[in-house]
């Protein structure tokens, strides 16, 4: 210090390791592991595929529709939501068998149901697609 030179004893040092924000940390042995435990923004908006398919999933089953029923899926809701519905809307539409995802409130003759994801809102409206005999 101040140009001096200084001696450090090992028992007056105490060393601790602290992860990185945004890490998680395990240790055994000689071995120290981190592992970076944040959602990038596509993992994100995966996740959040998911949850509305079991939601759009959970409302076709609750207004009766049968299963190989074609619908066109109307939402609304926080901006994340619009987004994840734009981004990962061929999973969606995919999974649900939505023929269509329209943003934008429902019309009055489709079944519609506000729901909340990780404390983002939504509204998503279902509406059955007639098949067309020929």
């Amino acid at each position: 210090i101040d140009g001096h030179r200084v001696e450090i004893l090992p028992d007056e040092v105490e060393v601790t390791a602290e992860p990185l924000p945004g890490y998680s940390v395990a240790e055994e042995e000689d071995i120290l592991v981190g592992v970076n435990v944040e959602l990038s923004r596509d993992l994100q908006y995966e996740g959040l595929a998911r949850d509305i398919v079991r939601r759009i999933q959970a409302l076709r089953k609750e207004v009766g529709f049968n299963i190989d029923d074609q619908i066109e899926v109307y939402y609304k809701g926080d901006p994340r939501v619009e987004e994840a519905f734009e981004v990962e809307g061929d999973y969606i539409a995919e999974e649900t068998l939505s023929i269509s995802l329209i943003r934008g409130e429902p019309p009055r003759d489709s079944h519609v149901k506000d729901f909340a994801i990780d404390g983002l809102k939504m509204r998503i409206g279902v509406k059955r697609i007639e098949k067309c005999s020929g």
